[in-house]
């Protein structure tokens, strides 16, 4: 008979159910989602104080030139910030009282995994995105009513166009990031970020390694005496065809990130099994 009622309870939680999945993403806001949202905000709250405070000694001490706004270092502080909480997000299914918690409850692995995805990536991106923003023209707003200070950019428009220009560019990179520490937090049980990181580094050196004695012991050299322009010539004619279709490489990242995804959600797979 328990055979039979988990059997059932596998089989009913192995599809996509929209409303226990939206009560899936009510549940994880509360443990992983408030957190997430909340640190670009602080970040936001430093940018504020220490431009006001910059404002606070020019006022004082006679310098009017423009405040700087420089959005790129708060965004990138808030992405970075992202990017750790990222590498142990999965953290609870190598803890075996953590990791039962995760299993069984009462959704499916792709809905939970998805759960967590929106909340550190698209979620937290957009956070981000707006807490900079919002930050930003609070800054510039209270310079010029409380000190007569111009900032730049100028309030509300030139940040506006700042921000289409950067999003997408910032969007793409940080979705090819964040798979690879998603993946990360799923393969390492602790300091998953430094072995996220160490990991990259040693795949990186390995590649290169490899690629040297393929060319040096199989490739012949007699081959790259005669028939060294032909390669020039084929490397040209690939970084050209590589410029001209400036949506290649962002392609390409994107479909590497779809597959990270696809391993990490094996990896949790084969971690449930481990534990059955």
């Amino acid at each position: 008979m328990d055979q039979k009622i988990n059997l059932q309870y596998k089989t009913e939680n192995e599809f996509f159910n929209p409303r226990r999945f939206f009560n899936l993403i009510k549940l994880d806001f509360f443990r992983i989602g408030n957190s997430l949202i909340l640190a670009p905000f602080i970040v936001s709250l430093v940018q504020i104080i220490l431009v006001l405070l910059n404002a606070v000694i020019a006022y004082y001490t006679g310098r009017f030139e423009p405040i700087s706004l420089n959005y790129s270092f708060y965004f990138f502080a808030d992405l970075f910030i992202g990017i750790i909480s990222t590498s142990n997000i999965l953290k609870p299914i190598h803890s075996n009282e953590k990791g039962i918690s995760f299993y069984t409850l009462g959704a499916s692995l792709f809905e939970k995994i998805l759960s967590l995805w929106l909340y550190s990536f698209l979620f937290y991106y957009l956070f981000s995105y707006i807490a900079v923003f919002l930050s930003s023209f609070i800054v510039s707003l209270l310079s010029y009513l409380f000190f007569h200070i111009s900032t730049t950019p100028s309030l509300l428009t030139d940040s506006l166009i700042y921000f289409e220009n950067f999003s997408l560019y910032s969007l793409l990179t940080y979705l090819f990031i964040h798979s690879i520490f998603f993946l990360g937090s799923a393969i390492f049980k602790k300091l998953n970020f430094f072995y996220t990181i160490l990991s990259i580094i040693v795949i990186s050196i390995c590649f290169n390694i490899v690629t040297g004695i393929f060319v040096k012991l199989v490739i012949p050299l007699d081959y790259f005496r005669y028939n060294i322009a032909s390669l020039s010539n084929l490397l040209q004619n690939i970084i050209q065809f590589i410029m001209t279709h400036k949506y290649l490489p962002t392609l390409i990242s994107i479909i590497f990130s779809i597959l990270l995804y696809f391993v990490t959600y094996i990896r949790v797979n084969e971690q449930d099994l481990k534990g059955e």
